[in-house]
C-alpha cells in the first residue's frame, strides 16, 4: 500500500526538467505595458525583471536574464505544500490532479511594488538548450 502524494510531491515531479520564465505584469497595480509610458517607471523594469531558466534537479535551477551578456547561474529552490521559492521569489502554486498552476506574487522594486507571474515553457528542451548555450556560465 502506497502513501497519498502531497502537493509538494506532485509539484516536485511536475517541475523536473521543465523550463520556466518569470516576468513583471503590474507596476504599482498598473499593467506593465501601460506603466512603461510613465517616465517615473524604471525603464529597465521589463528587461531586468524578466528571468528564465530550468529545473535542473530536485533542488537546483539554472537561471539567466535577457541578453547574452547576462550570465547563467545555479540557484537553489525549495518547495512546500503551497509555495515554490526561487532566488527570493515566493511563488504560490496549486495542484489539480497532476497539473500545477502558479499564482502571481509581489516583489519590491525600490519604493514600488511589482507583481510577477511565472510560466512553464511549452518547449522545455529548446529553452534548456538556450540557457546552456549562453557564453557566461557559473
Amino acid at each position: 500500500m502506497g502513501y497519498a502524494k502531497t502537493n509538494r510531491d506532485i509539484a516536485a515531479t511536475y517541475l523536473q526538467g521543465k523550463a520556466f520564465s518569470f516576468m513583471p505584469v503590474l507596476y504599482n497595480g498598473i499593467p506593465v505595458d501601460k506603466a512603461m509610458n510613465n517616465p517615473k517607471t524604471p525603464q529597465n523594469l521589463v528587461h531586468d525583471g524578466y528571468q528564465y531558466g530550468y529545473f535542473k534537479n530536485g533542488n537546483t535551477v539554472r537561471m539567466t536574464g535577457l541578453g547574452n551578456y547576462v550570465g547563467v547561474s545555479s540557484r537553489s529552490y525549495s518547495l512546500d505544500s503551497h509555495y515554490l521559492t526561487i532566488w527570493g521569489n515566493k511563488i504560490p502554486y496549486s495542484v489539480n490532479g497532476s497539473r500545477v498552476s502558479f499564482g502571481t506574487w509581489k516583489n519590491s522594486w525600490g519604493s514600488a511594488t511589482v507583481t510577477m507571474k511565472m510560466q512553464i515553457s511549452s518547449n522545455s528542451a529548446a529553452d534548456r538548450a538556450n540557457v546552456d548555450s549562453k557564453p557566461i556560465q557559473d
